[in-house]
């Protein structure tokens, strides 16, 4: 069957059917039917295009995939997926070489050994944070030797810039747009590149920290603060 008509096909399932391990096994099963080089692109064109699909949901796909089975195989194999995504980040492969090898991967690992384990690793695929792929040009990232990091955050500690940084994040505002926009605002009135770079860490740091104490608030007040309606 030809690739056009079957991209038909996952075009009409992605539109009419819930997001679910069902439609991966649906689509597995199509794509499946192709020759391998066109297997690739249809794999290709499900994962890059399913994040933005709108779906009425009126298509119910018949059930081939018991719950069970969604947990068994995701404790399998869905580090070995991440990882194994991972590792292509890390390789910095193109796109196109991305796609070609997750596909052979889910095909030939032994944590995949039949249709169903499959369409879970497929499955697994939507939930991942690292799928659609972005081609990322490292040769453009900023490295820096540890004694030129330290350097540069400590004076960036002590600059103006951070002191204002730090009142603002300590501010309340009605919109996470006021926030931020001061907080652009700061950074773009840098001119120093690396200056920028370390103050955007350090807001991330402030970020990050931020949402520790507010989780570490609301498990204090769930399992150790006593419960004011009792």
């Amino acid at each position: 069957m030809s690739k056009r008509v079957n991209l038909e096909k996952i075009k009409i399932l992605m539109a009419h059917a819930e997001a679910n391990v069902d439609l991966c096994m649906a689509v597995y099963q199509i794509i499946s039917t192709e020759e391998a080089d066109k297997q690739i692109e249809l794999f290709k064109y499900f994962l890059t295009n399913i994040i933005d699909a709108e779906s009425d949901e009126s298509l119910e796909i018949p059930s081939l995939v018991e719950t069970e089975q969604i947990v068994e195989y995701s404790e399998l194999g869905f580090f070995a997926l991440e990882d194994f995504v991972k590792s292509l980040y890390q390789k910095q492969v193109s796109e196109s070489v991305f796609y070609e090898q997750l596909w052979e991967f889910i095909q030939k690992d032994y944590h995949f050994d039949n249709d169903v384990a499959r369409a879970v690793a497929i499955f697994n695929c939507l939930r991942s944070m690292n799928v659609p792929y972005v081609e990322i040009d490292m040769r453009k990232a900023l490295a820096m030797e540890q004694d030129e990091f330290e350097i540069y955050m400590n004076a960036v500690r002590k600059s103006k810039a951070y002191k204002h940084i730090t009142s603002i994040n300590r501010c309340s505002f009605e919109q996470k747009t006021q926030r931020f926009s001061l907080l652009l605002n700061e950074l773009e009135a840098c001119t120093d590149y690396r200056t920028r770079v370390m103050l955007l860490i350090l807001i991330a740091m402030e970020e990050r920290e931020e949402g520790f104490q507010a989780a570490m608030h609301t498990i204090l007040k769930k399992n150790m603060l006593p419960d004011v309606d009792q």
